[in-house]
């Protein structure tokens, strides 16, 4: 990946200026899904105009889901929009974040095809997200599109590769330009997956699953290459029949890089998805450690409850502790950061469409910054 360090210069963009690049990736984006959508049957029947029994897609599991976020950092607007044909076969989704008070529209658009050999995955992104380093405020822009490509090796392994080009600049506290690149990196991944069969709700990940994932970019540029690798996994075992299940989550990360060389990105930890008692993104280096246990407890499950428009599946208690880290590895070592809490995960569906998961839960953190969390969060299937 070629990294290219700029003079400081201003930029002196308007807000008319910003509102109109709002817009345009906006409706660039609906533009995509819409011709994504429109073009479903024609991808389907190019794959198998040789095959006698043709499937026609139907659009039937498609969701919006709105939701906001307000933190130390300001407040955040955003929906996911998805389609996909009944059997799951293909489809796409919309995620676009709107910030108020930066004038700032970050947009990803994903879209998958199963009947492909091998399944095709593409991606493509513009977001900026403020990050504050050693106390001081970051603003970093990242555009770029991917595919990939995932061959299974039985019923649960598999292999992807694919390419990533990518395009990023960094700003200070002020509007001027501290360091722009762009390049291409190849993408590299291995997964091993078992579930527990008859018992995986879809609020939970349960089984053993693996995981190794690398991004190999610059190699031979005059700016220096670097590689990054994740290593996340996890394993749980059933404890009786009326669904009560223990298990562990782990999660390690390094980006290594050659001496002198822009740091192409960083390790984030904080938030609902990794140290739930602390916030988000709160923690950064090149390097990370996250180890969770977890005792589930299942209240109802496999058991529609309510009346339409809103269907709930299932409800599990999740009573959880979690010990882990992000550091630079050439200022500081790992600094335990604790937490217990307790959570409660639901499965339900509006309208009939595709099923949303909820999470409720209060986290206290430990041996850092003693207090009491709240935190809400949803997502869709896709």
């Amino acid at each position: 990946m070629n990294f290219v360090r700029s003079p400081i210069r201003g930029t002196e963009k308007t807000t008319e200026e910003a509102r109109l690049r709002c817009l345009y990736a906006g409706v660039s984006s609906v533009f995509f899904l819409l011709l994504t959508l429109l073009n479903m049957p024609f991808l389907h029947f190019a794959a198998y105009a040789s095959q006698t029994r043709v499937y026609t897609p139907r659009m039937g599991l498609s969701y919006l889901m709105p939701w906001a976020s307000e933190d130390d950092k300001g407040s955040k607007y955003g929906a996911i929009i998805g389609a996909s044909d009944r059997m799951e076969r293909q489809g796409s989704a919309l995620e676009f974040l709107y910030s108020p008070g930066g004038q700032k529209m970050d947009y990803r658009f994903r879209y998958f095809n199963r009947f492909l050999k091998p399944t095709l995955f593409f991606e493509t992104y513009d977001n900026v997200k403020d990050e504050f380093v050693d106390g001081v405020r970051f603003g970093r822009r990242k555009k770029g599109m991917s595919i990939l490509g995932n061959w299974p090796l039985s019923r649960e392994t598999n292999i992807s590769m694919g390419l990533l080009r990518e395009s990023f600049s960094n700003r200070g506290s002020g509007p001027a330009i501290l360091s722009q690149g762009s390049g291409t990196a190849i993408l590299l991944g291995a997964g091993f997956n078992r579930p527990i069969l008859g018992d995986n709700p879809l609020s939970l990940d349960l089984g053993t699953s693996l995981s190794l994932d690398l991004r190999l970019a610059g190699f031979g540029s005059d700016a220096g290459s670097y590689y990054q690798a994740d290593l996340r996994g996890y394993h749980y075992f059933k404890l009786s029949r009326r669904g009560s299940y223990f298990g562990w989550k782990f999660r390690a990360g390094t980006i290594e890089m050659e001496k002198g060389s822009l740091y192409p990105d960083l390790i984030w930890l904080g938030g609902p998805e990794t140290l739930r008692a602390f916030a988000g993104d709160q923690f950064y280096g090149n390097k990370s450690a996250l180890l969770s246990l977890e005792y589930v407890r299942a209240i109802f499950r496999n058991r529609p409850t309510l009346t339409y428009p809103v269907h709930f599946d299932s409800l599990y208690m999740v009573f959880f502790g979690d010990a882990g880290d992000a550091w630079l590895q050439e200022r500081r070592g790992m600094e335990l950061k604790k937490d217990l809490g307790v959570e409660l995960r639901t499965t339900f569906h509006v309208m009939n469409r595709l099923p949303i998961i909820a999470t409720m839960g209060v986290a206290r953190a430990f041996a850092y910054d003693d207090g009491i969390k709240i935190y809400f969060k949803t997502r869709g299937l896709f």
